[in-house]
C-alpha cells in the first residue's frame, strides 16, 4: 500500500532541526494556536483598516510559516507584507481570506502527518 504525499516534509524538518516528531508536533500545534489567532486579529485590524498593526501581525505570520517550512502561507503573506509595506491596501482581505483558507488545509494535513505517525497533535 502506497503512503499518501503530504504536501509538507515533516520528517525532513525533523532531521534538520534535529528533534523528534513528537518534539515536532509540539511546535505545530503552538502554531496552530498563534496562527488562529493571528488570522482572527488581522480580519479585524483590516477592518478598521489599522494597517500599521496589521503589518506586524502579518510579518508574524510571515515567520512562524517559514521556520515551519510552511511555504505557501509564507507566500501570500509576504505578498501581503510587501503590499501593506507599499500601502497598496485592495487585495487585503482577499490575502487574508486566502492565508485563512491555506491555513485550514494545512492544519488538516499536518494533523493527519502526525496521526498516521501515531502522534496526536
Amino acid at each position: 500500500m502506497d503512503e499518501k504525499a503530504f504536501r509538507y516534509n515533516i520528517q525532513d524538518l525533523a532531521d534538520d532541526m534535529e528533534v523528534g516528531l513528537e518534539t515536532l508536533s509540539s511546535l505545530y500545534s503552538e502554531f496552530f494556536h498563534e496562527m488562529k489567532i493571528n488570522i482572527q486579529e488581522s480580519k479585524a485590524l483590516a477592518n478598521n483598516k489599522d494597517w500599521d498593526k496589521l503589518q506586524r501581525v502579518i510579518h508574524n505570520i510571515k515567520g512562524i510559516s517559514t521556520c515551519l517550512n510552511v511555504n505557501d502561507i509564507y507566500f501570500v503573506s509576504q505578498q501581503l507584507d510587501t503590499d501593506l509595506k507599499n500601502q497598496k491596501f485592495e487585495n487585503v482581505l482577499s490575502n487574508i481570506n486566502s492565508i485563512n483558507e491555506l491555513f485550514n488545509c494545512t492544519e488538516t494535513d499536518i494533523r493527519e502527518f502526525f496521526k498516521n505517525s501515531g502522534i496526536t497533535i
